[in-house]
């Protein structure tokens, strides 16, 4: 049997490390499906790290965002849309309950459940949820207004 000289050696641990490298980083890449809810949410935001009702709303919006599988980023919920100042009905318990619910009642966040992108979602399984922290918010703007709160009742 020949002996095997270094370059060869080299060679042959070179080809083996490169392949398990492209083998993993291709499994891995088609797998991770990573939300990134919070990520979106730091970066837009300038703030510090979420605490108390927002942090409520970014759970909430990326427990939503476990429903929706499309392959383009931006085609869930946008934290920033939700979780800021003027958003507050978002930032209830109230919504992430009824978020959680639909979660639970649909199995949405499983592969084979999810919605296409967030118009479905929110159509399919949210709907109920989004409308009431709408009308929520609508009726805080509104105050003592009656006009304003009928508004708010008959968009």
């Amino acid at each position: 049997m020949k002996k095997l000289n270094m370059k060869t050696i080299i060679a042959i641990a070179s080809a083996s490390i490169l392949l398990a490298f492209a083998t993993n980083c291709n499994s891995s890449m088609e797998e991770s499906k990573d939300d990134p809810t919070l990520l979106q949410y730091l970066i837009t935001s300038n703030a510090a790290v979420p605490t108390g009702n927002q942090a409520t709303c970014l759970g909430a919006i990326q427990l939503a965002n476990s429903c929706v599988g499309g392959n383009v980023t931006g085609e869930g919920y946008n934290p920033t849309d939700y979780c800021f100042q003027g958003n507050e009905a978002y930032h209830a318990s109230d919504f992430a309950t009824c978020i959680a619910g639909k979660v639970n009642e649909t199995s949405c966040n499983l592969s084979e459940n999810k919605y296409i992108d967030k118009a479905a979602a929110t159509e399919g399984a949210f709907a109920d949820c989004f409308a009431a922290a709408t009308l929520a918010q609508c009726r805080a703007a509104a105050g003592t207004n009656i006009t304003e709160l009928l508004a708010c009742n008959n968009p």
